[in-house]
């Protein structure tokens, strides 16, 4: 197995929170490299399409512990997350990192809160996000990226797998 690692030190992170500006919230160093990494790959896209920006999504793995007031879960273990739609659109979103930042972390608020409310219902919940991931994945005028973790996420290695796979983030 061949491996590479890349660091992104705190130089960087400082910078890239310096271009994002002022915001309602202090940016984790993997929100911060998600955003700017998704939106270069848009910009990817974009190029690839004789600059015209196509819908994207990004599908963000999601750790529902400590999310839901389920008694049955209490005692669990293994992984227990879903995958959660994160959808560019061309026209409705901006562009800037700030825009794509403040973008995932609504999703992922508004993911927290609607799990948070519905624990009878989860199953639900989780179907409709998986059915919106299938249907947008469907549809072949949509650039989908898949995203491996997001609370541990080794940068380098997404790094080198957006590099290497292109296409879809598979781990």
């Amino acid at each position: 197995m061949v491996a590479r690692r890349f660091v992104i030190n705190q130089s960087v992170i400082s910078k890239l929170r310096e271009n994002v500006g002022v915001v309602y919230f202090r940016p984790s160093r993997v929100e911060l490299v998600i955003a700017f990494l998704w939106r270069d790959l848009i910009n990817v896209y974009r190029l690839k399409n004789n600059g015209r920006l196509r819908p994207c999504l990004l599908s963000i793995p999601m750790n529902l512990r400590g999310k839901i007031d389920f008694p049955r879960y209490e005692n669990s273990f293994g992984n227990f997350g879903i995958e959660v739609p994160v959808k560019f659109i061309p026209g409705e979103t901006g562009m800037e990192l700030q825009d794509i930042l403040l973008m995932i972390k609504d999703v992922i608020q508004n993911t927290n809160v609607s799990f948070a409310k519905s624990s009878d219902d989860i199953y639900s919940l989780a179907s409709k996000f998986h059915e919106e991931i299938q249907e947008w994945e469907e549809n072949k005028q949509v650039d989908v990226k898949w995203m491996c973790a997001w609370h541990q996420v080794y940068v380098g290695s997404l790094l080198m797998k957006l590099i290497l796979v292109g296409e879809n983030l598979a781990c």
